[in-house]
């Protein structure tokens, strides 16, 4: 492999001489080509193509995810205690997608000026304040502290989530971006699903917001491995400065604005994906409690429903390079989810919550796997830094309206009426995109 390797750079040579191309260029077809030869796997054919630094961040997010599996399960009930109806849930739940909008911009802009590794150390740093907050909500009963945890949970998710998207994007080889996606994925929903199902027996003898503090712990101990991680490259198109720093709102606009065709239709997709997921992640949980289930079944359910998450490499590895296979996934995903919803407006069983959950989840990983590829397919490599920002504020800004929104429909309407416009409004979604494909 390191003879193959030496041999690509000993081809770029004469051009490196003749200034014909970047050293840099040189260096990372060679890194490109070493890592496919490593495609040959029999059941995971592209994991050993996943560099040492994205398995190491991988790790790192697993354990800031397992010590979150213990009590995140059970947080929309926990809101709910400080509440009386699911609209003000929700509103208090919004805290954390306004903070995390407002931070976008700048993180964005800074993501392509700076090292992604450094993003993530430094949310990391902020998690362990999250865990406190939440402990001191639930032995003191102010809601405050909950507000206060949502609000840095936002800021720091979005130095997670910027800095783990522009990590991979930089360091995986383009025909293995959805692979790493989705094997990062499937590992830390792993460690999630893990410490989920230990909370499940758990919660039966200690508090909730005692759980919801080891997420402290563990973020503290996810600082090593990820310290190994390589250090990721930027390109030196940009300078941070205070201008622009003063003005990231502007620049952010003007970047969506001035995006690639197909890109508008990516980011329209992801938002609407995105409130399909809090239906099953926030809505139905709920649905449950207040339907009688315990805390022991409320969180089973959202095990459950998180289940599809393992499936995501492979998902991931069906995706990747291939034009044809990304539309097939898309298609699944809009297809799924208006018979997943309609369906759910006809149920109130337990066990078939369980199976809509599952579904819907599903539903939203094709969609999002293939949305991701689209992205970086469609995107310049020295904006990938915005590009990441951009997606993720398509989710947020569904993770912040979908529940405000939902759940006036929920106090308005109930449940199943709820349930049965989100059906009708993505079987519009779908017979657009159908009629008019993003690529």
């Amino acid at each position: 492999m390191r003879a193959d390797r030496e041999d690509a750079i000993s081809t770029c040579s004469p051009a490196i001489q003749k200034r014909d191309v970047d050293i840099h260029v040189c260096y990372a077809v060679a890194n490109m080509r070493t890592q496919e030869l490593d495609f040959s796997g029999k059941f995971f054919p592209r994991l050993n193509a996943i560099p040492k630094g994205i398995k190491l961040v991988t790790l790192a997010r697993s354990i800031r995810w397992f010590g979150w599996g213990f009590g995140e399960a059970l947080l929309p009930i926990f809101i709910l205690t400080f509440t009386q109806t699911t609209t003000q849930a929700a509103l208090i739940n919004s805290t954390y997608d306004i903070l995390f909008l407002l931070s976008l911009p700048l993180v964005g802009f800074i993501a392509d000026v700076v090292s992604s590794k450094t993003l993530l150390i430094i949310g990391l740093l902020l998690y362990p304040f999250i865990g406190l907050s939440y402990y001191l909500a639930g032995a003191t009963g102010i809601v405050l502290f909950v507000i206060l945890a949502k609000g840095i949970n936002g800021i720091a998710y979005c130095l997670d989530c910027v800095g783990v998207d522009t990590y991979i994007r930089r360091v995986a080889p383009r025909t293995g971006i959805a692979s790493a996606f989705g094997y990062m994925a499937s590992l830390a929903e792993f460690g999630w699903l893990v410490a989920a199902l230990i909370g499940v027996v758990l919660v039966r003898f200690v508090p909730v917001h005692t759980l919801l503090f080891l997420v402290t712990p563990f973020s503290l101990l996810a600082l090593i491995p990820l310290a190994y991680a390589e250090r990721d490259k930027t390109l030196p198109s940009r300078r941070l400065n205070m201008k622009a720093l003063l003005t990231p709102l502007t620049s952010f606009l003007k970047e969506v604005a001035a995006m690639r065709k197909g890109m508008h239709g990516v980011l329209f997709l992801m938002f609407f994906f995105d409130i399909a997921a809090v239906t099953a992640t926030f809505f139905i949980p709920i649905d449950a409690y207040r339907s009688g289930a315990n805390l022991s079944s409320v969180a089973f359910l959202a095990v459950l429903g998180a289940v599809p998450t393992l499936f995501e490499f492979w998902i991931a590895e069906f995706i990747d390079g291939s034009k044809i296979k990304r539309r097939a996934a898309l298609f699944i995903a809009l297809v799924a989810l208006p018979v997943l919803f309609i369906i759910a407006s006809n149920i109130t069983a337990f066990s078939s919550r369980v199976l809509i959950a599952f579904g819907i989840g599903l539903a939203a990983i094709f969609g999002s796997l293939a949305l991701q590829s689209y992205a970086t397919v469609l995107s310049r490599r020295d904006r990938y830094g915005e590009v990441s920002s951009m997606l993720e504020g398509a989710t947020t800004f569904g993770d912040l309206l979908g529940p405000i929104a939902l759940a006036l429909l929920t106090d308005a309407l109930g449940f199943s009426m709820m349930f049965a416009i989100i059906a009708a409004l993505f079987a519009l979604i779908a017979i657009y995109f159908f009629r008019r494909p993003i690529e």
